[in-house]
Protein backbone atom coordinates (compact mmCIF):
# COMPACT_ATOMS: atom_id res chain seq x y z
CA UNK A 1 0.00 0.00 0.00
CA UNK A 2 0.96 3.26 -0.54
CA UNK A 3 1.79 5.69 1.99
CA UNK A 4 3.20 9.04 0.21
CA UNK A 5 2.24 11.13 -3.19
CA UNK A 6 5.46 12.68 -5.02
CA UNK A 7 5.85 15.56 -6.31
CA UNK A 8 8.45 15.90 -8.98
CA UNK A 9 10.34 19.12 -8.79
CA UNK A 10 13.24 18.78 -10.80
CA UNK A 11 14.47 15.72 -13.66
CA UNK A 12 12.79 13.04 -15.28
CA UNK A 13 11.41 9.93 -14.84
CA UNK A 14 10.28 6.90 -16.53
CA UNK A 15 6.52 4.88 -15.43
CA UNK A 16 6.35 1.44 -16.46
CA UNK A 17 3.42 -0.39 -15.55
CA UNK A 18 2.64 -3.96 -17.10
CA UNK A 19 -0.17 -6.55 -17.44
CA UNK A 20 1.45 -8.21 -14.32
CA UNK A 21 0.54 -5.53 -11.58
CA UNK A 22 -1.79 -2.71 -13.63
CA UNK A 23 -4.62 -2.92 -15.73
CA UNK A 24 -3.23 -2.77 -19.17
CA UNK A 25 -2.82 -5.36 -22.13
CA UNK A 26 0.90 -4.70 -22.68
CA UNK A 27 3.27 -2.81 -21.20
CA UNK A 28 3.01 0.80 -21.30
CA UNK A 29 6.06 3.33 -21.05
CA UNK A 30 5.44 7.03 -19.98
CA UNK A 31 8.24 9.77 -19.65
CA UNK A 32 7.22 11.73 -16.44
CA UNK A 33 8.91 15.40 -16.37
CA UNK A 34 9.17 17.69 -13.47
CA UNK A 35 6.04 19.50 -12.17
CA UNK A 36 3.88 16.12 -12.02
CA UNK A 37 2.36 14.83 -8.82
CA UNK A 38 2.81 11.12 -8.33
CA UNK A 39 0.23 8.75 -6.41
CA UNK A 40 -2.04 11.58 -5.09
CA UNK A 41 -4.24 9.18 -4.44
CA UNK A 42 -2.75 7.62 -1.45
CA UNK A 43 -3.30 10.71 0.08
CA UNK A 44 -7.11 10.27 -0.12
CA UNK A 45 -7.71 6.62 -0.17
CA UNK A 46 -5.96 3.21 0.40
CA UNK A 47 -4.08 2.98 -2.74
CA UNK A 48 -1.44 0.80 -4.71
CA UNK A 49 1.21 1.25 -6.95
CA UNK A 50 -0.13 0.52 -10.47
CA UNK A 51 3.73 0.52 -11.97
CA UNK A 52 6.98 0.91 -11.28
CA UNK A 53 9.00 4.59 -11.84
CA UNK A 54 12.41 5.14 -12.00
CA UNK A 55 15.12 8.88 -12.30
CA UNK A 56 16.17 8.87 -15.94
CA UNK A 57 17.58 11.79 -15.11
CA UNK A 58 19.32 13.60 -11.78
CA UNK A 59 16.17 14.98 -10.14
CA UNK A 60 14.57 15.93 -6.65
CA UNK A 61 11.33 14.65 -5.14
CA UNK A 62 9.09 16.35 -2.66
CA UNK A 63 7.05 13.77 -0.59
CA UNK A 64 3.86 13.79 1.48
CA UNK A 65 2.68 11.85 4.29
CA UNK A 66 -1.10 10.54 3.81
CA UNK A 67 -0.67 10.18 7.92
CA UNK A 68 1.37 13.56 8.29
CA UNK A 69 -0.76 15.77 5.99
CA UNK A 70 -3.89 14.29 8.05
CA UNK A 71 -2.80 15.48 11.26
CA UNK A 72 -1.62 18.87 10.07
CA UNK A 73 -4.83 19.31 8.18
CA UNK A 74 -7.19 18.19 11.26
CA UNK A 75 -5.87 21.34 13.28
CA UNK A 76 -8.17 24.02 11.45
CA UNK A 77 -11.52 23.11 11.40
CA UNK A 78 -12.26 25.11 7.71
CA UNK A 79 -8.94 23.35 6.21
CA UNK A 80 -10.31 19.97 7.39
CA UNK A 81 -13.87 20.57 6.39
CA UNK A 82 -12.52 21.51 2.52
CA UNK A 83 -10.06 18.55 2.51
CA UNK A 84 -12.53 16.35 3.38
CA UNK A 85 -14.43 17.15 0.66
CA UNK A 86 -12.00 16.88 -1.35
CA UNK A 87 -10.61 13.29 -0.71
CA UNK A 88 -14.55 11.96 -0.28
CA UNK A 89 -14.44 12.90 -4.11
CA UNK A 90 -11.47 12.00 -5.45
CA UNK A 91 -12.08 8.76 -3.50
CA UNK A 92 -15.37 8.72 -5.34
CA UNK A 93 -13.53 9.47 -9.06
CA UNK A 94 -11.20 6.49 -7.97
CA UNK A 95 -13.95 4.05 -7.37
CA UNK A 96 -15.85 5.33 -10.41
CA UNK A 97 -12.53 5.02 -13.24
CA UNK A 98 -13.55 2.22 -15.31
CA UNK A 99 -13.42 1.97 -18.82
CA UNK A 100 -15.62 2.68 -21.09
CA UNK A 101 -16.38 5.50 -19.22
CA UNK A 102 -13.07 6.63 -17.70
CA UNK A 103 -9.29 5.37 -18.08
CA UNK A 104 -8.75 2.98 -15.43
CA UNK A 105 -6.81 5.26 -12.73
CA UNK A 106 -2.89 4.92 -12.25
CA UNK A 107 -0.43 6.40 -10.19
CA UNK A 108 0.08 9.40 -12.28
CA UNK A 109 -3.61 10.20 -13.80
CA UNK A 110 -7.71 9.56 -12.19
CA UNK A 111 -9.64 10.91 -14.12
CA UNK A 112 -11.66 13.71 -13.50
CA UNK A 113 -9.75 15.16 -10.26
CA UNK A 114 -8.59 18.14 -11.26
CA UNK A 115 -8.96 20.71 -8.58
CA UNK A 116 -11.77 22.67 -10.10
CA UNK A 117 -13.83 19.27 -10.85
CA UNK A 118 -13.79 18.77 -6.90
CA UNK A 119 -13.73 21.58 -4.99
CA UNK A 120 -14.09 25.01 -6.68
CA UNK A 121 -17.82 26.31 -5.45
CA UNK A 122 -17.13 24.42 -1.73
CA UNK A 123 -13.52 25.96 -1.30
CA UNK A 124 -15.90 29.47 -1.63
CA UNK A 125 -19.09 28.55 0.80
CA UNK A 126 -16.23 27.34 3.22
CA UNK A 127 -14.16 30.41 3.06
CA UNK A 128 -17.68 32.71 3.23
CA UNK A 129 -18.89 30.36 6.36
CA UNK A 130 -15.51 30.72 8.16
CA UNK A 131 -15.56 34.87 7.85
CA UNK A 132 -18.82 35.41 9.07
CA UNK A 133 -18.55 32.81 11.84
CA UNK A 134 -14.91 34.03 13.35
CA UNK A 135 -16.41 37.47 12.92
CA UNK A 136 -14.06 38.84 9.90
CA UNK A 137 -17.37 39.61 8.32
CA UNK A 138 -20.71 40.74 9.11
CA UNK A 139 -23.60 39.61 6.75
CA UNK A 140 -26.97 39.49 7.59
CA UNK A 141 -28.77 35.70 6.76
CA UNK A 142 -30.16 37.68 4.07
CA UNK A 143 -27.23 39.33 2.65
CA UNK A 144 -25.01 35.58 3.30
CA UNK A 145 -27.79 33.55 1.31
CA UNK A 146 -27.43 35.78 -1.51
CA UNK A 147 -23.81 35.57 -1.42
CA UNK A 148 -23.91 32.10 -1.50
CA UNK A 149 -26.41 32.02 -4.70
CA UNK A 150 -24.35 34.05 -6.60
CA UNK A 151 -20.99 32.18 -5.58
CA UNK A 152 -23.33 29.02 -6.49
CA UNK A 153 -24.87 30.56 -10.13
CA UNK A 154 -21.05 31.48 -10.67
CA UNK A 155 -21.75 35.14 -10.67
CA UNK A 156 -18.58 36.05 -8.39
CA UNK A 157 -15.92 33.86 -6.90
CA UNK A 158 -14.70 34.12 -3.42
CA UNK A 159 -10.77 34.38 -2.33
CA UNK A 160 -8.60 35.71 0.63
CA UNK A 161 -6.76 38.52 0.31
CA UNK A 162 -2.94 38.76 1.76
CA UNK A 163 -4.60 40.02 5.18
CA UNK A 164 -7.16 37.25 4.83
CA UNK A 165 -10.30 39.23 4.26
CA UNK A 166 -12.49 37.62 2.01
CA UNK A 167 -12.77 39.11 -1.31
CA UNK A 168 -15.62 39.17 -3.96
CA UNK A 169 -14.63 39.27 -7.52
CA UNK A 170 -17.20 39.60 -9.79
CA UNK A 171 -16.56 40.17 -13.77
CA UNK A 172 -17.35 43.37 -15.33
CA UNK A 173 -17.76 44.56 -18.94
CA UNK A 174 -16.91 47.95 -19.57
CA UNK A 175 -17.82 49.12 -23.20
CA UNK A 176 -17.01 52.68 -24.81
CA UNK A 177 -19.64 53.60 -27.55
CA UNK A 178 -18.33 55.94 -30.27
CA UNK A 179 -19.30 57.72 -32.98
Amino acid sequence: IAHYAYYISEGCFEYVQSPMFAMVDEEITKNVAHGVWVCEAALWCEWRHAGDMRATTSCKLLSISASALSDVVHKNAAIESTMLTYARRFHERVTLSIPPHAPWPNDLHVAYTETSDLLSKDVELNLLDAAVSSGKLELSQDQQLMLQNEVNQGMCCLQCDDQENLVRIVALVALQIKR
